[in-house]
């Protein structure tokens, strides 16, 4: 059953998600419309950790006949627990470098508000975020985020971070995420 919305329903579309560190491309499965958890476990295996599919704020579509994945964004929700989606896809890899890239779209009516944090990389032995201290072994973590009118940061979580709720980098002050467009998104560490 799908939850009830408040006030107009807010959508950001993830295209085709690849994980270059072991070469892995998320292929979504079909049919078009709500993903559920077995589809979920399907397309990300190994994931044992989820908000936003079982509360239905996460639906397969097809856009320009690529499947995607379509993120709900109710107004005055905050946190993956009640709005939008997250999860965390295991990977061992000994590789120097890991880099995840994917196409973001932002419907033509999304509000920025204050923001929010696009899918990205962490690792190490435990994930890193929400104010956790960061002490060189217990891991890392690397997004990006949008907020207010669009701006872009970078948002960090390592060793030498200013701040204990990480570390945010702006995006160079005349940058705006588009509406209505694709945005190609590439994160490296």
């Amino acid at each position: 059953m799908r939850m009830p919305l408040f006030f107009a329903p807010l959508f950001l579309c993830v295209l085709q998600p690849v994980l270059c560190a072991e070469d892995l491309r998320i292929s979504l499965s079909l049919p078009s419309g709500l993903y559920m958890d077995a589809a979920w476990k399907d397309d990300w295996p190994g994931c044992q950790y989820e908000d936003g599919i079982a509360e239905g704020r996460v639906e397969r579509v097809t856009r320009d006949g690529t499947p995607a994945l379509r993120i709900l964004y109710p107004s005055k929700g905050y946190g993956s627990n009640k709005s939008g989606a997250g999860w965390r896809f295991p990977f061992v890899s000994r590789a120097e470098s890991a880099e995840v890239h994917y196409t973001a779209r932002f419907d033509e009516d999304f509000d920025f508000v204050k923001g929010g944090k696009l899918p990205g990389l962490c690792g190490g032995p435990k994930t890193i975020t929400g104010g956790d201290k960061v002490t060189g072994l217990d891991g890392f973590s690397a997004r990006l985020m949008w907020r207010a009118d669009g701006r872009g940061e970078a948002y960090l979580y390592h060793i030498n971070q200013p701040d204990k709720y990480g570390d945010q980098i702006p995006f160079p002050e005349d940058f705006r995420f588009p509406r209505a467009e694709p945005v190609q998104i590439r994160i490296q560490v």
